[in-house]
């Protein structure tokens, strides 16, 4: 299941040497993290700067966790926000967050949280 929302179980196994427990434990980690919200937040708010940080953040959770097609999207939003291009930023972001929800609802189902 989680190869099919797009994440690189080998890389994280044969890469990064992750087992099972710590697959699991990571993914857990990744449910809690607050980084998406803050996103969310800021981009409602047009506050474009702590909109940075946290998609900035975010970009090297999902590489981190070879989460690579949510990765791509947000490092697109990360460099738009960087060099303050706003154009279509809501549009960007509305796929990020059905990409984000998909697999944040994979990762729930298949870790039963």
């Amino acid at each position: 299941m989680l190869k099919d929302v797009g994440i690189d179980i080998v890389e994280l196994t044969d890469n990064m040497g992750f087992d099972d427990k710590m697959i699991e434990y990571v993914f857990k980690a990744f449910l809690k993290d607050d980084n998406f919200e803050k996103l969310c937040k800021s981009i409602e708010c047009k506050d474009y700067e702590t909109a940075f940080l946290a998609a900035h953040t975010l970009k090297g959770v999902l590489s981190n966790l070879a989460i690579k097609n949510l990765q791509l999207v947000c490092s697109n939003i990360v460099e738009k926000l960087r060099h303050k291009d706003y154009d279509n930023i809501d549009c960007e972001f509305k796929e990020f967050c059905n990409m984000y929800n998909e697999i944040r609802d994979t990762i729930m189902e298949v870790y039963d949280e």
